[in-house]
């Protein structure tokens, strides 16, 4: 790839508005050439991603398909511009599902959404995504773009800053955005799946075997909250989710919140699976327990 630099001009450069410009529409023309070219499978998606993740200065860029019954995320494809991060972070979704509950008609593909304009809405206090974001202070922007939006699912880049993003009046994001839309309709078909199945590989850290991965390895392979984990952790105990909420002093809704963050992070599709894979894919007595 040919992205070395952040989308924020500095110095003389920024100055210089002509040639500042050009340089710009010839960086986001690359991107979006490289960006279609991955979708039919011609470019190797992930370098796309690490590409626009320097270009825009985003210390966590994640591509995702959030499932609109259960709100699960299933990665695609991630990276950060940040050097002492090795990978992207899972997105939990929460601002995705209440941009998806208060803007759903709204949310065609190349919209933009932005943390900061979805802070206005009155119904954004107290929501759980007021929860997540207002916690973290080296947040100061989010941006989500749809690319897809069905009756099963939504498909999204979600890009987190740390410093504020330079927006540009002369090449409008929304250009930029609309287009990438456009390539990602015109995909090859199950190339998204292929990605999805490919990801939760290499987040396990194996090729072909990644159900041998213990979930509760010292390593944390998942790159699991603490949350996450001690709900994983009570569950291998044989709780069930009721009884991890009475045990953590949390709600119901809280706990299966957490359980589907690991779903997606884990690539599993259910408590049984989940719990079968604690320690390594050995079936125990919680896992019988659960199935029963």
């Amino acid at each position: 790839m040919t992205y070395h630099s952040k989308f924020e001009g500095s110095g003389a450069a920024s100055n210089q508005k002509g040639p500042n410009l050009q340089f710009r529409m010839a960086r986001s023309f690359s991107l979006l050439t490289n960006w279609t070219a991955a979708l039919i499978d011609r470019e190797d998606f992930s370098d796309v991603i690490e590409g626009l993740a320097r270009q825009v200065g985003g210390a966590n860029v994640a591509v995702y398909r959030m499932m609109r019954d259960t709100g699960a995320v299933r990665m695609i494809a991630g990276a950060s511009c940040l050097p002492d991060r090795r990978r992207a972070e899972i997105p939990s979704g929460e601002l995705s599902s209440f941009m998806l509950e208060r803007h759903s008609e709204s949310a065609l593909p190349g919209t933009i959404w932005r943390l900061s304009e979805l802070r206005d809405d009155p119904r954004y206090p107290g929501s759980r995504a007021e929860r997540e974001w207002d916690m973290n202070r080296k947040v100061c922007e989010v941006s989500l773009i749809v690319m897809e939006q069905t009756r099963e699912h939504i498909d999204l880049i979600e890009i987190v800053f740390e410093e504020p993003p330079n927006r540009h009046k002369e090449l409008p994001t929304s250009l930029i955005t609309q287009s990438m839309a456009e390539a990602w309709e015109k995909r090859t078909s199950g190339i998204i799946a292929r990605m999805i199945a490919a990801y939760g590989r290499k987040r396990g850290g194996v090729e072909d075997a990644g159900d041998t991965v213990a979930v509760l390895d010292p390593s944390n392979p998942f790159s699991l909250s603490r949350s996450e984990l001690r709900v994983c952790q009570l569950l291998g105990t044989g709780l069930k989710p009721l009884e991890i909420a009475t045990e953590l002093g949390v709600s119901i809704a809280t706990v299966r919140t957490h359980l589907r963050n690991s779903f997606a992070k884990t690539n599993t599709s259910g408590q049984v699976e989940l719990v079968t894979r604690l320690y390594g894919g050995a079936p125990d007595q919680a896992s019988l327990r659960l199935a029963g």
